[in-house]
């Protein structure tokens, strides 16, 4: 491959040879020296993500997940990637108390996610604006809620709750009844 440096079947067959064989540093290695010379795909950059799978690096995998999403933000799989990358963090930062972080996040998820993700950005991004002494924002994405499922006692619970922070005790008594 040395002496043919943008050569595509000498490069895929040493690829595949380190691949095979675990050195998956040295495959990383050839596929960017290959990259260099032959630019940037979607399918070499594809075989980037892989190898971080392969070496466990979740750290290069997620940041490689968002950037290949936004470069190619119709493919499935990757938008796939790219909520479950974004999920992770948001609840990180949840865990953490960071809630301007996590609201953020949320609002980046939001025109990516499927009905699968929807309950837990609406109950997560209530939560960072309740945290945050956003009542009034909270509140809404509570009616949001209420409006989808308006069997569920919890939301009268949150709702009465905000109410009370609001200090419109009215309202709050209402609710729980």
């Amino acid at each position: 491959m040395d002496a043919t440096p943008g050569n595509e079947e000498a490069f895929q067959v040493v690829f595949n040879s380190l691949g095979a064989q675990q050195q998956y540093a040295e495959a990383l290695r050839r596929l960017h020296s290959f990259m260099r010379i032959k630019g940037n795909s979607k399918t070499l950059a594809a075989k980037e993500l892989e190898l971080y799978r392969l070496k466990n690096d979740h750290s290069k995998v997620n940041q490689l997940t968002k950037t290949m999403f936004l470069n190619y933000p119709n493919d499935i799989d990757l938008k796939e990637g790219f909520v479950k990358v974004i999920s992770e963090e948001i609840k990180g930062h949840l865990a953490a108390e960071e809630w301007n972080l996590a609201e953020t996040k949320l609002r980046q998820l939001i025109p990516h996610a499927n009905a699968e993700y929807r309950d837990f950005i609406n109950n997560s991004l209530q939560n960072a604006y309740y945290q945050q002494g956003k009542f009034t924002e909270a509140l809404q994405i509570i009616e949001e809620m209420h409006r989808v499922n308006p069997s569920d006692a919890n939301l009268a619970v949150k709702k009465g709750s905000i109410y009370m922070r609001l200090q419109q005790y009215d309202k709050a008594v209402a609710t729980y009844e």
